[in-house]
């Protein structure tokens, strides 16, 4: 166990190694570890030993139960293992290889920059197995880095060029593969999948090159999909399509960039969405743009809409919502309350009601500077309370001296930028 501890604490570092890579495809001569259908309670349970999903849980929490690493033996830790992946025998193409390693009853998967997935004994760091998808270098690779893998019932699921995969956990053979989006079209997958009773659960990217980005449900032993969901409304009938121009939802954007986060008491899947595009208010007509820049909670079986919070209005500044929601508990005027946690990227961290939607914490509509050349929304969702990081200059004296200089320099004021307004907490 104290070994296996040291292999998680060392994980960044082995992928960081895999990326100069293995073998070709899916075989070895040791069966891995055999992955049993998950329960809901399995899923979100506290990671202990087995870290099976990017973030530990469905939850997210990112948290282990294991207490053998402490302040006082930190310092001692020291490298237990390394292995080396041989390049691909053919050339193929290679993207960023940041996934995490999941582990499970020890065996450690991992994917590395060209996309092959590895399976390692967490002991020895000996290979189990390979499995290759042979990715050519003529494939369009729109928004796609390997961010990390899923797993469950028995295989191992991931990502890629628009495609997810399923393989077999312990043999590294292919079950199945479901292209989802297209990326000649601009669409691509930049996140790790989340099963979830029966249920793979992934969303797509590529809104930065025109992808109409979606939220997808896959049948985890078939690979049919089960359901989809635009994250910018494409009819009108769906939630928000009255915030858009016209058939504005084709030009692309609300991409997934992190995955998603699951509440098993709710049969709940949460996603972050990117900004639209383009993100220049000169351009895009007047409006708030749902879909856009915020959380999406969807039934996780059906892909039922259920409720959505958006966090930027009309966003000109690029504040996707890309971060996984987090699912937790916590206690407001003594009472326990299920919320969602997530943080946009303008520093702004929203708590939200895990069933409704409705924020827990105060958010407050705040008139904001005006611009009409980018039509401008006239507020924004401002929370209440601490901020994450100041959103003014610590030293406002200073900040003004430098505006002075600037404007000495150049005999001109530079030019202010139209920007979410910030508000004193003091």
């Amino acid at each position: 166990m104290k070994r296996l501890v040291q292999f998680l604490v060392l994980g960044a570092a082995v992928s960081l190694v895999l990326l100069t890579a293995v073998n070709a495809a899916g075989g070895g001569a040791k069966s891995a570890a055999a992955i049993p259908d998950f329960t809901p309670a399995q899923l979100s349970a506290p990671s202990g030993a087995n870290w099976i999903s990017e973030n530990g849980n469905i939850q997210s929490w990112r948290y282990s139960t294991l207490n053998q690493i402490t302040a006082a033996n930190g310092g001692s830790l020291k490298q237990a293992w390394t292995t080396h992946l041989a390049n691909p025998t053919t050339p193929e193409k290679l993207v960023q290889g940041n996934a995490n390693p999941i582990v499970y009853n020890g065996t450690m998967y991992v994917q590395d920059g060209w996309t092959r997935i590895t399976a390692l004994d967490a002991a020895s760091g000996k290979t189990l197995w390979q499995f290759d998808p042979q990715v050519g270098l003529n494939v369009a690779g729109n928004g796609t880095d390997m961010r990390s893998l899923g797993m469950g019932d028995g295989m191992i699921f991931t990502g890629m060029y628009g495609t997810v995969y399923a393989i077999n956990a312990q043999t590294g053979a292919q079950v199945w593969a479901t292209q989802i989006v297209n990326p000649v079209g601009g669409g691509g997958i930049d996140v790790a999948p989340v099963y979830y009773k029966g249920v793979v659960q992934i969303g797509t990217t590529g809104g930065d090159w025109g992808g109409a980005c979606e939220m997808v449900g896959i049948d985890a032993k078939t690979g049919k999909v089960k359901w989809h969901y635009s994250s910018i409304p494409s009819n009108p009938k769906a939630y928000g399509w009255n915030t858009w121009p016209a058939n504005r939802w084709y030009y692309g954007g609300g991409a997934v960039w992190d995955m998603p986060s699951v509440d098993a008491k709710r049969d709940l899947v949460y996603y972050g969405t990117g900004q639209a595009l383009p993100f220049n208010g000169l351009i895009n007509g007047p409006g708030a743009e749902y879909g856009t820049d915020g959380v999406y909670a969807l039934n996780a079986l059906t892909g039922k809409f259920v409720w959505w919070f958006q966090e930027v209005h009309h966003d000109i500044w690029d504040y996707d919502g890309m971060q996984t929601p987090l699912v937790e508990t916590v206690t407001i005027n003594g009472k326990q309350v299920d919320v969602v946690d997530h943080i946009n990227k303008n520093a702004y961290n929203y708590v939200l009601d895990a069933g409704t939607g409705k924020p827990v914490i105060q958010v407050v509509e705040t008139p904001v500077p005006q611009d009409p050349r980018d039509h401008t929304f006239a507020t924004q969702p401002i929370p209440v309370g601490d901020e994450l990081v100041p959103h003014v200059p610590f030293d406002v004296q200073n900040y003004q001296e430098s505006w002075r200089r600037t404007e000495s320099r150049t005999g001109s004021r530079p030019r202010r930028s139209t920007r979410t307004p910030t508000r004193s907490t003091s």
